[in-house]
């Protein structure tokens, strides 16, 4: 019969990577009894934060004396050795403890039990599933709220109480379920993990109220999303994310390709809390160009709107010039026509300040001619930009016999749609059926990088 090692731990914060343990609780139980007890406080080596001392009691003083890790961590191994690492919300004690033994040089591995998905299983339709109101809901008496030994023990009661109920055998075969699945977060049942595909798309991570706190995606969704729960968390973000997962949505999209542009519109239209590097709405900033009545293609720095289509988009007017006065002075454009500098009469009129400097060749004073001029900005904008007008990508689909369709129409991503490869099809008969279209800096990036090097099953049309 297998033994539970119930585990509770006291730390400075949340991030198993930036904070550490200060208090260990451990149980040895075998599902009627207690086999073994052990705790101790634990020195941290840091300064414990003010709001963690006023929620757990442990202040600095208490822990000064105190074992450091490093000598308990031995015990801690000896105690959980063949049995089920067992917690409320396991993988935050699960992740703390792994962290503290990685920096000893140690790979800390264990079967794991999360007592929150064990109580859903058997303790149905309760108010809510937090140790403290789970168990004054069911009349346990927690002695030493937020102190590892009485929250150790306060589950130690809850895993009698289910299993006191619950008949032996269903009993066991549950936990060794849950056990087998471990890694999920507590509030995510084990079939809609089971359910997810592994195929090609876009996977939702919602909390319980339904809200999407994170959007990835995968040429494996499953794969990709198993990732996400039972790899070590390596921040505060990914453990909380994963705690705070209650249920997992899914679009399958055929190909990698689709998956990129559906992901990258998702991530602006939901801005999913957890997304937060790539949420960005959209790149409020681009350089365009136009031929001037003298025959220049000049550049200049504009905010962007939802029609325009600049050659290149960035995030503030900082970020532009920046990029933009870089690529001046390396490839002698000249400032005024960059519109950098202001065209003007009386002081400020004639060449450029850097055609002083020799760095720009006069085109500014008609010095240089425009074809000659325009040569070089042609490569900077050949560089960033993006250069297919029409194209449509035709790859992989969902499902045997279909395809997916992305289109590009006048240099702008249009969207994507699913057809049977076996009906003719264009532009035209495409067009009403495309979704999700949206062209940003993101999404021109991805399709830059996808027709620099187009994967092998695809096709690319190009049209007038």
């Amino acid at each position: 019969m297998a033994r539970f090692a119930v585990v509770d731990l006291e730390t400075t914060g949340s991030s198993p990577v930036d904070d550490r343990i200060t208090e260990v609780a451990i149980f040895l139980h075998d599902g009627e009894k207690i086999l073994d007890s052990y705790t101790t406080l634990v020195n941290p080596e840091r300064e414990i934060p003010y709001f963690i001392t006023q929620l757990t009691g442990i202040n600095d003083k208490m822990v000064c004396d105190a074992p450091k890790f490093c000598e308990i961590a031995e015990k801690v191994v000896k105690m959980t050795e063949g049995a089920i690492f067992t917690a409320h919300n396991v993988n935050f004690d699960y992740s703390f403890l792994k962290s503290e033994f990685k920096r000893l040089g140690y790979q800390y591995q264990r079967r794991r039990l999360c007592t929150v998905r064990l109580s859903r299983l058997h303790l149905p339709g309760r108010p809510s599933y937090s140790l403290g109101k789970l168990c004054a809901d069911l009349g346990i008496e927690i002695e030493g709220r937020h102190r590892a030994w009485g929250d150790a023990a306060a589950t130690v009661k809850l895993i009698e109480r289910i299993a006191a109920q619950t008949y032996p055998d269903v009993f066991w075969d549950s936990v060794e379920t849950l056990s087998k699945n471990g890694g999920l977060p507590p509030e995510l049942e084990a079939q809609t993990f089971e359910s997810l595909p592994e195929e090609p798309g876009v996977y939702y991570f919602l909390d319980d109220d339904g809200r999407v706190i994170y959007i990835g995606k995968s040429v494996n969704i499953r794969e990709r999303v198993r990732s996400h729960f039972y790899n070590d968390h390596r921040s505060q973000k990914t453990l909380g994310m994963k705690l705070k997962t209650a249920d997992v949505h899914f679009e399958k999209t055929g190909n990698e390709l689709v998956a990129l542009l559906l992901e990258s519109e998702e991530i602006k239209r939901l801005k999913p809390v957890f997304n937060v590097k790539s949420k960005r709405a959209g790149a409020s900033y681009g350089i365009f160009h136009y031929t001037d009545q003298n025959g220049y293609i000049r550049l200049t720095i504009q905010k962007t709107r939802p029609d325009s289509n600049p050659i290149a988009f960035f995030p503030n007017m900082d970020a532009a010039k920046d990029y933009l006065n870089a690529k001046v002075w390396e490839l002698e454009l000249c400032p005024k026509l960059c519109n950098l500098e202001p065209f003007a009469t009386g002081r400020t009129s004639g060449p450029c300040f850097q055609y002083q400097l020799h760095k720009c060749k006069g085109a500014c004073a008609h010095k240089e001619s425009p074809e000659d001029y325009n040569k070089r900005v042609q490569v900077l904008t050949s560089e960033i930009g993006f250069n297919e007008e029409n194209v449509v990508i035709k790859g992989p689909g969902r499902r045997e016999g279909e395809k997916a369709f992305v289109v590009v129409e006048r240099g702008r991503y249009a969207g994507f749609t699913f057809a049977s490869d076996e009906a003719p099809w264009s532009v035209e008969t495409l067009k009403p059926k495309l979704e999700h279209g949206g062209h940003n800096r993101d999404v021109r990036q991805i399709l830059k990088n996808f027709l620099a090097r187009p994967e092998p099953g695809f096709e690319i049309f190009r049209f007038d």
